[in-house]
């Protein structure tokens, strides 16, 4: 009884071997039917997911200047994209690398810094042009502050590289680079407005405004405008932040567009750089966490003014070529003091139970920085495979003018 529905099985397998070829002897094609020519079928789609409503990026050019997706990447990336930012309410980059794998954000004083396999990331690059945000122990100016360079609200996505990124980084650093890339004009009307309120007190507002300026969609703009009242959950610690960037861009042909844009930024914050002291044994105070000891005058004045323009030229299917001009100004004036103990990092409470008054300081400076840059890409036939090329050309002229007066008492 076993064995019959074994054998009604293998006794199917002629039958079911013989359908196919039955088949195929009825689609036999006949000579002389006529011959009917189709006509051309367009099918049209949208994509899954593109660069401004996704969690990821195809494709990044930081680490070879190459558009390689991240796995294609011979090195350790990660992407942080607006989707990602608004998702989780960032409203700053040390929010944004904070939530980034293999990035360590720290405090030195009264600012963030960032390090990377163990070294400072001393470059902070916009569409690839680099500017220098420098690390404990290079400058302690506050316009070295990366708070005070970048708003993740002017960005589609920061890209971030784990390890030397020589080739498309002048100062070719151990710990990696930041990239930040800037919006850019989109051909469909775009409008948002965003509002983020916490629980002490700071307010944000970001809108943004995108679209084509002419019926044939040659010529499309964009504005972003930031205005922020930050408030803190300290004591006498506030600021303001506002914000105004505008870019344009037009084709020319089916093979060059220009890329015209500006912005003014406007930022205020009160400096709390020692924070709360120590015994002189080393031990909490216990003191409230919201205790300000720095003084009432205490502020911090930053500005940013930035205009660059860029070409993108097809010289043909596989070449591209690329030329930037970037062109910034920077001022800040920070004045503070704050009772911290001894020494210029401040020591805490000293052996004879005082506090004294330490650190009395003002930052003055200004500086303005100038960019050229010209890359050109493409891809080629040899030794029977297809290979791809990059080639850059960069020069940055860069002046500072730094005033630092300091008092110890």
């Amino acid at each position: 009884m076993r064995r019959r529905p074994l054998a009604r099985w293998l006794a199917c397998l002629p039958l079911a071997a013989a359908l196919p070829a039955m088949a195929a002897d009825d689609t036999t094609a006949d000579p002389s039917a006529p011959v009917v020519q189709l006509g051309t079928v367009v099918v049209t789609g949208i994509k899954r997911m593109n660069q401004t409503d996704s969690f990821t990026a195809s494709s990044m050019r930081t680490t070879t200047g190459l558009a390689l997706s991240p796995r294609e990447t011979p090195q350790s990336v990660s992407v942080i994209t607006q989707t990602q930012m608004k998702a989780q309410g960032v409203h700053t980059i040390e929010d944004a690398l904070n939530r980034t794998t293999g990035v360590n954000v720290t405090r030195h004083g009264a600012r963030a810094v960032y390090q990377s396999r163990g070294f400072y990331l001393e470059q902070l690059q916009e569409d690839g042009i680099g500017t220098t945000i420098g690390a404990p122990g290079i400058s302690g100016n506050p316009f070295m502050d990366p708070k005070q360079q970048l708003d993740p609200a002017l960005y589609e996505r920061i890209e971030v590289v784990r390890g030397s990124a020589g080739l498309t980084q002048g100062p070719g650093e151990p710990g990696g680079a930041l990239n930040a890339v800037r919006k850019k004009p989109s051909r469909q009307t775009q409008r948002s407005l965003e509002l983020q309120v916490d629980r002490w007190g700071t307010v944000r507002g970001v809108g943004d405004v995108s679209g084509t300026l002419s019926q044939e969609k040659a010529i499309r703009g964009r504005v972003v405008a930031v205005a922020e009242r930050d408030r803190s959950f300290k004591d006498d610690v506030d600021g303001h932040n506002g914000l105004l960037y505008g870019v344009l861009d037009q084709t020319f042909g089916d093979g060059t567009r220009v890329t015209l844009g500006g912005l003014l930024q406007n930022q205020k914050d009160t400096p709390d750089p020692y924070g709360l002291p120590l015994s002189a044994t080393g031990s909490d105070l216990r003191l409230p966490r919201d205790t300000f000891l720095g003084m009432r005058w205490n502020e911090g004045r930053y500005r940013k003014q930035n205009a660059f323009v860029e070409l993108d030229h097809y010289l043909d299917d596989n070449w591209n070529l690329n030329v930037k001009v970037d062109y910034r100004r920077t001022f800040s004036v920070q004045e503070y003091a704050s009772l911290a103990g001894s020494g210029s990092l401040g020591g805490g409470i000293t052996a004879d139970g005082m506090l004294p008054l330490d650190g009395i300081q003002r930052y003055d400076h200004a500086g303005n920085q100038l960019t050229f840059q010209a890359n050109i890409n493409g891809a080629f036939q040899a030794l029977g495979r297809q290979h791809e090329a990059f080639a850059t050309y960069s020069y940055t002229r860069e002046r500072l003018d730094i005033r630092d007066r300091s008092e110890d008492t």
